[in-house]
């Protein structure tokens, strides 16, 4: 089966200046993650992790924790309307702001800092309005996290109109 060109177009927004992972089954692409470090900040940005409903389950999460395993930066940062990315996140780091504390002037900065805090970012939710200007997620399902963490900050998104979502994490 052939990627779509959708998904094409995703793969080519994502691959820009990271450690580009590309998960294949019977040499066709079915995900990837680019990961972005920034180590003046000690910080890494998971720029992009998109998988097929065909890619391994947690396939994803395994190539996050093991570039963080391998490169042990303090931050993790990534901008997402995907319950899955923000579950990840949970898993990979001790903190994660918004969903354990709300947005404090240093979780600003470090957004600032690497380009991610825009204008129309609202500072107390780390919700960027509008963002991608449509679902994220093509034409299936939403998946929803059982996570009360997650879903107490993703019901917040207005999926439709592709609101993104900042996560900073931490990790010690």
């Amino acid at each position: 089966m052939e990627p779509t060109e959708g998904f094409q177009i995703d793969v080519a927004r994502h691959i820009r200046g990271g450690h580009l992972y590309v998960v294949t089954t019977n040499n066709c692409i079915e995900g990837f993650a680019m990961i972005q470090r920034f180590p003046d900040y000690d910080s890494v940005y998971l720029a992009g992790l998109v998988k097929t409903t065909r890619a391994p389950s947690g396939i994803i999460e395994r190539i996050v924790q093991e570039f963080l395993d391998k490169n042990n930066p303090t931050n993790v940062i990534t901008r997402t309307q995907n319950d899955r990315v923000a579950e990840i996140m949970v898993k990979v780091c001790e903190e994660v702001v918004p969903l354990d504390r709300m947005a404090e002037e240093k979780d600003i900065e470090l957004l600032q800092n690497i380009g991610l805090f825009t204008p129309i970012t609202d500072p107390s939710t780390l919700i960027v309005k509008n963002y991608y200007g449509r679902p994220m997620i093509g034409s299936t399902e939403r998946k929803r996290s059982v996570n009360s963490r997650v879903i107490a900050v993703t019901d917040q998104l207005d999926y439709r109109a592709g609101d993104a979502l900042l996560l900073v994490g931490y990790r010690r």
